[in-house]
């Protein structure tokens, strides 16, 4: 232990942190998950905060206009069936809500963009074509797209992978993409697809 570690104020090329002062450093510069950056009684950094996952609980509150399916204490539901109001359009999942976008139905989310935010998000396509083309940007949160029964039902559809765990879950063989974005942490992976 340096001499000035535990007077609150980082010692540059001596110390890593000190107290609180956490030399302006975060999780994901040290090429991390999101989480909680700390500092050990040795002024050392502790990463264990650096975790996957998201510890937050959605704010939740009155259920924001695009929740077409409702909504319950922490989960915002969009409903998009085949060829209506989703197809081609961008879907913002609403701030302090975890997203849950059902796409069901012929076409149902083709061509569809959905951005998810910091509490995540579930994107789910049964049906013909229901999510081909598709992207889902991942953010925050964990994010996962299921690819459900039916004829190409994400065909060249797209998963950007976010800092936490992401996933594409295929019923029966399909061939989604599944993109590793620079800072993305955790797992990025797909389970099922061909």
């Amino acid at each position: 232990m340096a001499a000035s570690c535990g007077d609150g104020f980082v010692q540059g090329g001596v110390e890593e942190c000190d107290g609180t002062d956490l030399g302006g450093q975060l999780c994901s510069d040290m090429g991390l998950p999101p989480g909680e950056l700390a500092c050990t009684g040795a002024c050392d950094y502790d990463t264990s905060g650096c975790a996957c996952g998201n510890s937050q609980a959605p704010l939740g509150g009155q259920c924001p206009a695009q929740c077409t399916g409702g909504c319950n204490d922490t989960t915002c539901q969009i409903n998009c069936f085949g060829g209506g109001d989703c197809v081609g359009a961008t879907i913002d999942c609403p701030d302090g809500w975890v997203c849950r976008v059902l796409c069901n139905g012929n076409n149902a989310c083709n061509g569809t963009t959905v951005n998810c935010n910091e509490y995540g998000c579930d994107v789910q396509c049964s049906n013909l074509q229901a999510c081909a083309d598709a992207t889902v940007q991942c953010g925050e949160g964990s994010c996962e797209l299921t690819c459900g029964s039916g004829k190409d039902v994400c065909l060249n559809a797209e998963l950007r992978c976010g800092p936490n765990d992401s996933l594409i879950t295929c019923v029966q063989p399909e061939t989604p993409i599944l993109t590793k974005l620079p800072g993305s942490g955790c797992f990025c992976e797909s389970v099922g697809c061909a």
